[in-house]
């Protein structure tokens, strides 16, 4: 561009200013233009700098990037750690008490909180303070808390609906536990008390059985959908399929309702029963079998 008179005229912020003009560059231009300078002021300064300082700044930076990656919750603080504990023994600083919850206790190695675990846990994962912190305990620990953010996630699942086991660890990988840490959180809630899929079954009959008569076979797919195990189902649904007299009660039931008997054996079949059990229900209620 060309100034008025036939000279160039220079636009202000679009080349690198010298360190000399700089002050004066930035209180004559806007903002745009100002950020235009500090950028290419900085690039000269990065550019004429010894050798000694942009390696002392990498260090600087390096050093600030791996701290800021040691956290205790990511892969690569674990790591970290892991790589640290091989180079030196790092010791355990303290086993350190909940005040909301005094059965956990937090784990401080290298001056932070490591993981959370139970007491007993911890007991019987070896830690004790000041014993050594090596690659071997902290994959150990790891896996013990995330089993423990597991049976805390179980619990709070618990708390809303009762569950089977096979469901509720299949809850928890969905919301997003590791598998082999789900599944040993629900086997020691079995191993507690915690889960019985024999007393879940039993409600789960009594809840089925508000619909109506149900055949054994019928209940015990209901119950094996529910996440009840084949053999538990099985047992449940034996002793809590309807009789025949209560077939028999619930089509006489049907027959003062002014039910028809196509309507009543179709909806004995769609639970399961057989046609025998079917016929002699309709009979005893007083059904034509021509109807």
């Amino acid at each position: 561009m060309r100034a008025p008179g036939g000279t160039r005229k220079r636009l202000v912020g679009t080349t690198k200013p010298s360190p000399l003009t700089r002050a004066t560059a930035t209180r004559t231009t806007t903002r745009r233009g100002r950020w235009k300078i500090w950028s290419a002021s900085m690039m000269h300064a990065r550019s004429s700098a010894p050798d000694w300082k942009r390696r002392s700044a990498f260090r600087t930076v390096t050093r600030s990037r791996r701290f800021a990656d040691t956290s205790t919750n990511s892969p690569e603080g674990r790591t970290t750690m892991a790589k640290a504990a091989r180079k030196k023994k790092v010791p355990i600083d303290a086993l350190r008490a909940l005040s909301a919850d005094p059965n956990q206790v937090e784990v401080r190695v290298g001056g932070r909180t490591v993981a959370t675990l139970l007491r007993q846990r911890a007991v019987e994962l070896g830690l004790v303070e000041g014993g050594s912190w090596t690659p071997a305990l902290a994959a150990r620990v790891d896996a013990a808390a995330a089993e423990s953010l597991a049976r805390e996630a179980a619990l709070a699942f618990l708390a809303k609906r009762a569950w089977s086991a096979a469901a509720l660890e299949a809850r928890l990988v969905k919301a997003g536990h590791v598998a082999r840490a789900a599944r040993n959180a629900i086997r020691a809630m079995v191993a507690d008390g915690w889960l019985d899929d024999h007393a879940f079954a039993t409600a789960r009959v009594e809840h089925h059985r508000r619909r109506g008569s149900l055949s054994e076979e019928a209940l015990s797919e209901l119950l094996q959908a529910d996440g009840v195990g084949e053999r538990d189902a099985a047992d449940v649904a034996r002793s809590g399929a309807a009789t025949a007299a209560e077939v028999r009660l619930e089509v006489r039931r049907a027959k003062k309702a002014g039910e028809s008997a196509k309507r009543v054996a179709g909806k004995l079949a769609r639970r399961g029963f057989d046609p025998d059990t079917i016929q002699d229900a309709l009979e005893h209620a007083g059904y034509a079998l021509d109807e």
